[in-house]
């Protein structure tokens, strides 16, 4: 221990100027949260300036992209956030009980969350009139109270205060929702206090703290996403500068957790970004992201990550039998497209996966005019194509990523992965497509219209039948996301995405529920029954219907003729993202307006889950 210490001493004053002297203070121990712990602190003195460190190693969180490994700056703005579990004899979750109790619980629970790098934090000094808002906070999931250090302390730090969240539960209780319900709570205290920087130190809680220690920084990424780019300065809210994740309770002799952490903290921001990438996509206006904004987009993460990059437009897609997709966009300023990346070289065995996205930038209902209370949000219509955007972008930098570090391990299950967004804008004009209007499909069925504001099932019919046409016939399965119905919204509010498969399909579709419920997202199961397809397929003058026979079960009938489009030996599933793409109010670490819902879903497919299953 000595040795090391006396390396780590030389070293520090190798490196600092001749100014600058080096004091180690060694060597308490003490039981925590994060274990035994020695105490060890690095005091540096520059001149006359004297900062006090704990040896720690932080990754930043935000800024999106910063090298610097260090904490918040000292600065008057700035918070550590820790996380506050209740003892295991402390009494319930969440009890009404606790938050009645005087401090005495709520300062056990407190001393024993404080990290060794916050020692100055002096529990026993807490003023009375603090207590009840800790027994509040430290005993309730995602209750917060600041604590103001006196100053007084031999280990004062830079910072000036300390924000304690509670978790509501035992340490081995924590799951990665409560991490992420509590980070948000922080986060949503840190904005109203007006703070700009914070370091997060992570809890040793949970079966996993790795896991819950990369859920952290993600959810302060996604936590303190708002859409602010038509916002004047002084309007716009408060959001953090920089955030930094401390990793000092996870540290071991070897290094080896904080080296897992540090990997699966930045396959995290990953897939975050990727989460708030299609955020922005779906909050942008019908009179910015365009079709041509759209396709501008997905040019540039090709470039960018090294994906095969192809636009059908106009004649080409005449020429390729996608007459479906051009009806739905022949009245618009901009004609629609069909856009494609492909991911190669992913390393698994599995095949190609095709997952589709529908991408109305703007849905009037065409001649079946939306009404007024209806219209105003459509320029969120694309949310399906918004979230397959946004998952290339996680894999292109997860995969990225793997090169730089030169991992031979295999990125995928799956060999490629074909990324395709049909692009259109339902507008009113002379050239609208018009209702029972007869249409021949790509697959060369031919369609009767039932309404023109069911218009994109048009767009995905014909990118279904393209995409399997041209990447098979090694498809292992197709996947495909969409804001299709309202039915499914008035089934299943906002809080979950309908999911539907073929009789080939019930595998993928519990691979797609396993990988929604790593990042929060649920996708809940509904049924084809064959009524559905009958109403679909029983017309007199085309072979199929867009539109069930009657208003019930909406989001069924869109399904069944969906489903017409599949090969029924390909697994596929139809992953209605109406109710959770578009939100009416903040949840958590989701936002009102575009939620990005069903990125993270289809990252987590795709990267992680098990090979050869």
């Amino acid at each position: 221990c000595f040795a090391k210490l006396y390396v780590l001493a030389s070293y520090i004053a190798l490196c600092s100027s001749p100014q600058t002297s080096v004091t180690v203070v060694i060597l308490q121990e003490r039981r925590t949260m994060w274990g035994t712990v020695a105490r060890v602190t690095v005091r540096v003195v520059t001149g006359q300036r004297r900062l006090a460190h704990s040896i720690s190693r932080r990754i930043p969180i935000l800024p999106l992209g910063s090298d610097q490994a260090g904490g918040c700056s000292p600065h008057v703005r700035a918070a550590s956030v820790i996380y506050v579990p209740l003892v295991a004899d402390g009494g319930s979750a969440g009890g009404a009980g606790g938050a009645a109790q005087d401090g005495s619980a709520a300062s056990a629970d407190l001393r024993a969350a404080v990290p060794p790098e916050l020692e100055f934090l002096e529990i026993n000094a807490v003023p009375p009139s603090q207590r009840d808002d800790l027994a509040r906070a430290l005993r309730t999931s995602g209750g917060t109270a600041f604590l103001h250090p006196t100053g007084s302390g031999r280990n004062t730090t830079v910072l000036s205060r300390v924000l304690a969240v509670g978790l509501g539960t035992t340490l081995a209780d924590a799951t990665p929702g409560v991490i992420r319900d509590a980070t948000a709570a922080a986060v949503t205290a840190l904005r109203a206090a007006d703070i700009v920087a914070a370091d997060f130190y992570a809890p040793n809680a949970g079966d996993d703290p790795v896991v819950l220690a990369a859920e952290v920084a993600r959810s302060v990424m996604l936590a303190d996403y708002r859409f602010d780019a038509h916002l004047s300065d002084d309007k716009a809210a408060t959001r953090l500068d920089t955030a930094a994740l401390a990793l000092c309770p996870l540290l071991d002799a070897d290094g080896a957790q904080v080296d897992a952490a540090e990997t699966k903290i930045k396959a995290l921001l990953a897939v975050g970004a990727g989460t708030n990438f299609a955020r922005d996509l779906v909050n942008r206006r019908g009179d910015e992201c365009t079709p041509a904004h759209m396709e501008t987009a997905s040019r540039e993460l090709a470039e960018q990550y090294g994906f095969k990059f192809t636009c059908l437009q106009a004649d080409e897609l005449a020429e390729e039998g996608l007459r479906l997709l051009l009806a739905v966009g022949q009245a618009a300023t901009e004609l629609p497209r069909l856009v494609t990346l492909e991911c190669d070289d992913l390393g698994g065995d599995a095949g190609t996966l095709v997952v589709v996205g529908k991408g109305v930038t703007f849905d009037t209902g065409g001649l079946n005019l939306k009404p007024t209370g209806s219209i105003e949000g459509m320029h969120m219509d694309m949310g399906g194509a918004a979230a397959v955007l946004g998952a290339a972008r996680a894999v292109g930098e997860l995969r990225q990523a793997a090169a730089v570090a030169g991992s031979a391990a295999p990125l995928s299950r799956y060999s490629k992965v074909v990324f395709c967004v049909a692009l259109a804008e339902n507008a009113v004009g002379p050239l609208s497509f018009k209702p029972h209007e007869i249409v021949r499909s790509h697959s060369g069925q031919t369609v009767s219209v039932g309404n023109t504001d069911a218009e994109g099932r048009l767009c995905l019919a014909d990118a279904l039948s393209w995409s399997q046409q041209r990447f098979g016939p090694n498809i292992a399965g197709v996947v495909d996301l969409a804001t299709l119905t309202g039915a499914c919204v008035v089934a299943l509010g906002e809080y979950a995405a309908g999911v539907f498969t073929n009789s080939a399909g019930a595998d993928l579709v519990a691979a797609l529920q396993a990988s929604g419920s790593a990042h929060g997202e649920v996708l809940h199961p509904l049924p084809i029954l064959p009524g559905h397809r009958k109403e679909i397929t029983e017309h007199d003058h085309a072979d199929l219907c867009s539109t069930g026979a009657t208003r019930w079960g909406g989001a069924c009938t869109a399904a069944a003729f969906l489903e017409c489009f599949v090969d029924k030996a390909t697994p596929w599933a139809h992953i209605d993202i109406a109710g959770p793409a578009m939100t009416s109010a903040e949840r958590g670490v989701v936002p009102k307006g575009g939620t990005g819902f069903g990125a993270a879903t289809i990252t987590e497919l795709i990267i992680h889950q098990p090979r050869g299953e």
